[in-house]
């Protein structure tokens, strides 16, 4: 013969396991919070690392080959890997694409931010890969000394490919708080309704 519990055992039964629900709805909500701000950060520190190279074209573009490729060698080593802004661009995409992730039942938000991990995948790796890589390659090989006679075209393509890059990165941040304050705003329209 099967007991039944008397109505407050279900009822308490019942209000922790709603509790639990929400407890994992805010584990979840924390997690969101956390991921936002780790992927905001990282992409406004990428986006920082492409504007000053933006910034700095106009006065490159008018440098001699010997100045040009001596800050190519000296300034620009601590950008790439092993040093930490080799590293900056693949987290900020990780964080991203886990915040994408993490943001799958919340429209708009979702493409938003998907759409800024779009972009910023076409920045690294499609046009580092196809346009700054190969002149880096290049400027590597040089001898400040003796020129190759091109050393203006792989100026050309390494300035400009960043160029393009601060503008991918730009527009991906944009996106990314878009995506930010139209779920903000979704939220607040939400709460004002209940």
């Amino acid at each position: 013969m099967r007991s039944i519990a008397p109505a407050e055992t279900q009822l308490g039964y019942r209000r922790s396991a709603t509790l639990e629900r929400l407890s994992d709805h805010f584990a979840v909500a924390s997690g969101v919070k956390v991921c936002w701000v780790v992927a905001m950060m990282l992409t406004a520190l990428l986006l920082g690392t492409s504007f000053s190279h933006t910034l700095e074209m106009p006065a490159k573009m008018s440098y001699d080959g010997a100045l040009y490729v001596t800050l190519q060698k000296t300034l620009y080593v601590a950008w790439g890997p092993p040093h930490l802004g080799g590293f900056l661009e693949p987290a900020a995409l990780l964080a991203v694409a886990l915040l994408t992730f993490l943001l799958k039942r919340r429209r708009p938000a979702v493409y938003l931010a998907l759409t800024a991990m779009s972009l910023l995948l076409v920045a690294f790796p499609v046009v580092f890969f196809l346009f700054v890589e190969p002149a880096n390659a290049e400027f590597r090989r040089m001898a400040i000394g003796s020129l190759p006679s091109d050393w203006m075209r792989w100026r050309a393509q390494w300035e400009y490919g960043h160029a393009a890059r601060f503008v991918l990165h730009l527009s991906g941040f944009c996106l990314l708080v878009t995506a930010l304050l139209s779920h903000l705003r979704r939220r607040s329209v939400r709460a004002a309704r209940s």
